[in-house]
């Protein structure tokens, strides 16, 4: 097993109502979300450059990785979205700039989860994370 640095978000799950959660990314859900992307390829290659033919399950290990890494280090934040108990999706805060004060969001969800307010709530949780009640650190969150 690969050692790793405690991240920030390690343990955190953040409920988002009707079946659906964030949680903190993993190394070992690479699988679970390759095969996500691989059933989406065609509508997420549309936004993701990543979503190409080339893109190995190795690939997907290597992103999650450098994602436990950014969050380790209060960089970044990148949380799995879950429905129902599959992984569906991804919600990331690229790049947060803390003495700037800005960050940029991403999402992708699998098709089939689409349309059920998924996304809208796992926005909302991940940009208003900064309240004194977040389990997300202040630290972490936008602002």
């Amino acid at each position: 097993m690969e050692q790793r640095s405690a991240a920030a978000t390690d343990g955190v799950i953040i409920p988002l109502g009707n079946g659906a959660e964030l949680r903190p990314v993993r190394v070992e859900d690479a699988a679970e979300l390759f095969a996500t992307v691989e059933r989406n390829r065609e509508r997420l290659g549309q936004w993701l450059p990543f979503a190409t033919p080339g893109y190995r399950l190795e690939d997907m290990r290597i992103f999650l990785v450098s994602r436990h890494a950014d969050a380790a280090r209060h960089e970044g934040l990148t949380m799995t979205i879950v429905h129902d108990g599959a992984l569906c999706g991804l919600i990331e805060l690229h790049k947060i700039d803390r003495p700037n004060r800005s960050t940029s969001i991403g999402y992708w969800i699998d098709q089939a989860h689409e349309g059920r307010g998924i996304v809208t709530a796992a926005c909302r949780a991940v940009v208003t994370a900064r309240s004194t009640r977040s389990p997300i650190p202040a630290g972490l969150a936008a602002t």
